[in-house]
Order: structure tokens, then sequence, then C-alpha cells
């Protein structure tokens, strides 16, 4: 039961019980929110009871910030080059975000033949 409440429980109230408001004033809850995937919208809704049957309800809402990439290129030629040759280019790789990123690259829609033709190396 812990292992799944540690994996739904992306909220955080504080204080979680025993809250008291004292007449005519008013209690502040703090709420923080710790998202543990990417591109997931997280959504939580909560009651708050009193003692006496009196409910309040309320949903928060997050999402986990994507990095923001971006290439320096869209396009690298290595035009002709001879067999048994090589030619070299580089372009860059930017993240504008304040989240780290984990760069891989993936051969998309070519046969194993290309891929085994291009070495990228950082």
């Amino acid at each position: 039961e812990d292992a799944h409440n540690h994996l739904q429980n992306v909220f955080t109230l504080t204080p979680q019980n025993n809250l008291r408001v004292a007449a005519q004033t008013a209690a502040e809850i703090a709420v923080e929110f710790r998202p543990r995937t990417v591109g997931v919208n997280y959504t939580q809704h909560y009651i708050l009871a009193t003692q006496c049957g009196f409910k309040v309800r309320f949903e928060v809402r997050g999402t986990a910030e994507c990095a923001k990439i971006s290439a320096s290129e869209k396009f690298l030629s290595f035009a002709s080059v001879e067999l048994g040759q090589s030619k070299s280019a580089r372009f860059c790789l930017s993240n504008a975000s304040a989240v780290h990123s984990h760069f891989e690259f993936a051969n998309v829609g070519e046969s194993e033949l290309s891929h085994a033709a291009f070495v990228i190396t950082p």
C-alpha cells in the first residue's frame, strides 16, 4: 500500500489533518507538486470534512515541464564521399528550459545498413 501511495501522491498538502480554523479567521494550506513523469496531466480531488459533516471539495492540477530542445541545423549534407573515406560535420543541440534533458538518437525510417553508416559522438 505504501508503494501505491508513493506513486499516486504527487501532491502533498500541509497540514494534512487536525487543521483548526478559529471563528472569523482563515487558515492557509500549502500544496506541493512533485510530478514523476513528463507529459502527464495530474489531477487530484480532495474533500476537507469537518466533524459536523460540512465538506469543502477542491481540485489541484499540474503538469511536468518538458525540456525545450532545438538543433542548430535541420539538415546536414555530406554531398559525395568516396568509399573508404569519411567527412565530419557538427551541429548543436540546445536546451532552452530549466529542465535537464538526456538525449538519445534514433534512426527513423531508414534501414539498418543506413544506420550503420553514421557515427554520432558527443
